[in-house]
């Protein structure tokens, strides 16, 4: 997994959501579809890019945005 497919969104007026998608990906080492079996490098990527993205997040920077109209 070359990187991790982390987005966020906001539904809404709701809070907004980071996610970790992982359906549809291809299986590879670290992922068998069901699994994610990280070394601890990349158990430390995968947290910077969830902290990355949160902050972004919190400060407003969402990558998609659903409103109701």
């Amino acid at each position: 997994m070359a990187d991790f497919p982390v987005s966020s969104f906001q539904l809404d007026d709701d809070p907004p959501t980071v996610e970790l998608s992982l359906r549809g990906l291809d299986p590879t080492p670290e992922w068998d579809g069901y699994t994610l079996v990280l070394t601890p490098d990349r158990a430390d990527e995968l947290a910077a890019a969830l902290s990355s993205k949160a902050a972004d997040a919190r400060a407003g920077l969402i990558d998609i945005a659903f409103t109701d109209s």
